[in-house]
């Protein structure tokens, strides 16, 4: 309880006209319920108060006056959630011309404190508050503190500073932030304080515990974050575990515990976990139950050792200790337990006693020392019939299903009055096997597909059971029946393209089993490969129930394209080619070569011809080229060079017809032009002999040219020297007449050796100027026959090769 002082009351704002019947109005403390004014007025000027407003929650109250005196008189209002500290006015009826008197009446006594919600130690980190009275009244006169303490952190929140949120006039909340642990609080306002409260955050959870090797895996709520693993304890069957043994692997949600159990065995652990000295509501008990995964089948109604398979089956525990083992199959208790293997707990083997044709979908319950099994769906029932795997033996006569298992028959040994029941289906073995092993067990029975169909394409994947004139049914087998490819429409080039497989059990859906809900429709699983095992087809769809359309993908090769399919991973037994596109030719453009004779290019452009030049054939004119007439200089898919002997067009017409053949496949016929003799540079008119003639006179009509010019200008030469020797004679008359004989013989003599140097030096000019020829050409200059193409040879003079491909050069260009 708050003591109010007179100081107090100081606070007291008096807001009224200076005509007021009403002189003055205390307000008291209030109490849980109720709000007392105490009002002075003029006694001369009786006052009659019938209500009382607020400004800030707009209530209107409405008064219990009592009496106090001729001037005082006491008005009561009962409080409810939406009062608080505000503005209070004071309607009085008596003088509704006078302004009504105002005051602020604080109520200083809150009731009602409690904690709505404690903060979540991550994310939802809300101290949520109840009470009240406790909203503040603006702008700032009144206002509430809260003051928290955690982890020895404090912090002060300020409603004036909007750090305290009010939902409604009795819920308020405060952020506490992430932590863990205990808070401390204090609310505050005015004289009001609430004193210093205690609340923690959220306790931690446990959700969920699983236990592999010795690993504890701990998953819940409200276990902090790493950071504050060391304000963690856990205890494990009463033992506090060490920090270390789990600070490594500790997140808000999940803890790994390594521990020095092991979770072969079936057992109980108690957990205990305190975070910042929070703990669990409740210890959390969890027990490592022993799991039954399968039974083995009792082939007679006389009892027998039978074999439980699973896990946790221990006959012994960690401590090396016997094991309590209770194993019930319906009401009969199984004997004599113990561990086919010891120390691995996975089977676990039992005497059972005699039963009866009726004794069948018994229970299995195992307990080992008080834990009991989890709950299984595995059932026992005496001579039951079981599955134990099957084969789909794909014939071209007729496909069919071989089961084998146990107990086929019945009590009396007859199989044939048995059932089987295949994707929900009913038939009577007797309508449909064909030979089944005839053991005591009755352990095979050869299905012919054709006969659970009418149509056995429409197969589908789905489970099959059978069932004994005893109603004993066996164990449920997943039957995923083997695809076949029989053919493939379409063909691909290299950029792929749509193809269609055709064959049996191609059925993209499983058999509904989800009786209750037909829109369910289970998909298998499917994938197109090819001989590389690398997934080759897409958009793979259903275009009826013996077909698969899909995208073959791109592709370099055209006759490696093997494909294969596999469905719920059975896959297709057989491997087919799909077939390329055959070749197309689009043009060919014929390039004759500049030195040989005997062969041509063609230039052939059009599609798929492949990258394999092993695979290319040519035909001209319906016939087959060896390799030794054609032979294949650069290849790809869109072009193909190839030089084909010049001969194989001899004495033919210009127009040829060409296929090209590529892995047996044969293109479209190209008409195209071969150039005729006339029209062929190799092979025109002119022989080489006769080409090489007309060189060799045009070179010898040269150097004659050049002989000639050169004795014209030393004939030349040779006149003006006799006329200059002539000026050199005397003019005297030589009396004796033999000495003027003599001057004539030598200037004769003179003469003839002039005419002999003027040959050496022709000789020698020509010489010279051959001399000057590179060296190719020298070892040309001498003489030579010249086969012509008529089969004759002349004699010519010495040419260079220089000289020869120039002039051929020149006649090429002309043609």
């Amino acid at each position: 309880m708050i003591n109010f002082k007179l100081p107090l009351l100081l606070l007291i704002v008096l807001i009224s006209s200076t005509d007021s019947q009403i002189t003055q109005i205390i307000p008291m403390p209030n109490t849980d319920t109720e709000l007392i004014f105490q009002v002075t007025f003029n006694p001369n000027s009786p006052i009659n108060i019938t209500e009382i407003k607020t400004d800030f929650s707009q209530q209107s109250y409405k008064p219990t006056s009592i009496t106090l005196g001729l001037n005082e008189i006491k008005c009561i209002v009962q409080l409810n959630p939406n009062s608080q500290t505000e503005e209070y006015t004071f309607i009085d009826v008596n003088h509704p011309n006078i302004t009504p008197y105002k005051i602020i009446a604080p109520l200083n006594n809150k009731v009602n404190l409690t904690v709505l919600k404690q903060p979540k130690v991550k994310n939802e980190t809300i101290l949520q508050f109840s009470g009240l009275y406790f909203q503040p009244y603006p702008p700032n006169l009144y206002y509430l503190i809260i003051t928290t303490t955690n982890l020895n952190n404090t912090r002060t929140l300020d409603s004036s500073k909007n750090e305290i949120e009010f939902l409604n006039s009795t819920t308020f909340q405060i952020n506490v932030g992430e932590s863990v642990g205990e808070i401390e609080y204090t609310i505050t306002e005015k004289a009001y304080s609430s004193g210093t409260l205690k609340t923690t955050y959220q306790k931690p959870m446990i959700s969920n515990i699983t236990f592999e090797s010795n690993e504890f895996t701990i998953s819940g709520d409200n276990f902090g974050d790493s950071i504050y693993s060391n304000y963690s304890e856990i205890i494990l069957n009463s033992v506090v575990q060490s920090q270390s043994n789990y600070q490594q692997d500790f997140d808000n949600n999940q803890i790994i515990l390594q521990s020095n159990h092991h979770s072969n065995y079936s057992n109980k652990f108690q957990f205990e976990i305190s975070i910042g000295n929070v703990s669990l509501i409740s210890p959390f008990v969890f027990e490592n139950k022993a799991i039954i995964k399968s039974i083995s089948e009792l082939n007679s109604y006389n009892g027998g050792d039978i074999t439980i398979y699973g896990s946790k089956l221990n006959c012994k525990n960690e401590n090396n200790s016997t094991t309590e083992v209770m194993i019930m199959i319906g009401n009969k208790n199984c004997s004599n337990a113990s561990n086919l293997i010891e120390n691995e707990f996975t089977s676990i083997k039992c005497s059972l006693p005699s039963g009866n044709e009726f004794d069948e979908n018994l229970t299995i319950n195992i307990t080992i020392d008080s834990v009991q099994n989890q709950q299984s769906t595995i059932k026992f029932s005496y001579h039951s019939p079981s599955i134990s795997n099957y084969q789909h033996i794909i014939d071209d006569k007729d496909d069919i299903l071989i089961l084998n298992g146990a107990n086929f028959d019945d009590i009396s040994g007859s199989i044939e009055n048995s059932n089987i029941t295949f994707n929900s289906i009913n038939f009577n073995l007797k309508n449909l096997f064909i030979n089944y092993t005839n053991n005591s067990n009755k352990s095979t029975i050869i299905i012919p597909l054709s006969k659970l169909k009418n149509n056995n394409n429409n197969l589908k994947n789905g489970d099959i059971q059978i069932h004994t004139p005893n109603n004993k049914t066996s164990n449920s087998m997943k039957i995923q029946l083997k695809p076949t490819i029989d053919q493939i429409q379409g063909k691909i080039n290299k950029n792929g393209g749509l193809i269609t497989i055709i064959g049996r059990y191609l059925n993209l859906q499983r058999f509904n089993n989800n009786n209750n809900n037909e829109s369910i429709i289970p998909t298998t699983t499917i994938s197109i490969i090819n001989q590389n095992n690398i997934s080759i087809c897409n958009q793979i769809k259903q275009f009826n129930n013996i077909s698969i359309i899909c995208n073959h993908s791109p592709t370099d090769s055209i006759n490696n394209n093997h494909i294969s399919i596999i469905i719920d991973n059975q896959q297709s037994n057989n491997n087919i080619n799909v077939q390329f596109q055959p070749p197309i030719i689009q043009s060919i453009e014929i390039q004759q070569q500049e030195r040989d004779t005997t062969s041509m290019i063609l230039l052939i452009k059009g599609e798929n011809f492949g990258t394999d030049k092993s695979l290319i054939q040519l035909k001209i004119r319906n016939q087959t080229l060896n390799f030794g007439q054609f032979g294949i200089k650069e290849i790809s898919f869109e072009d193909i060079q190839i030089e084909v002997v010049y001969s194989k067009f001899k004495n033919s017409d210009s127009n040829q017809i060409l296929n090209i053949i590529v892995n047996n496949q044969t293109s479209n016929e190209f008409s195209f032009e071969v150039p005729t003799s006339q029209q062929t540079p190799k092979k025109s008119g002119l022989s080489v002999g006769i080409i090489i003639a007309i060189v060799f006179g045009t070179l010898a009509g040269v150097v004659a040219i050049l002989v000639a010019s050169y004795i014209y200008k030393t004939k030349l030469g040779k006149k003006k020297n006799i006329e200059h020797k002539n000026e050199l004679k005397p003019t005297k008359q030589y009396k004796n007449q033999g000495i003027a004989q003599e001057e004539n013989n030598k200037i004769q003599q003179l003469s003839k050796q002039e005419d002999k140097n003027e040959t050496n030096s022709k000789h020698s000019d020509v010489e010279m100027n051959l001399n000057e020829q590179p060296y190719g050409l020298q070892q040309e200059l001498s003489k030579s026959t010249i086969n012509a193409a008529g089969g004759g040879s002349i004699d010519a003079l010495p040419i260079t090769k220089n000289i020869v491909e120039l002039q051929c050069h020149s006649l090429d260009s002309e043609y």
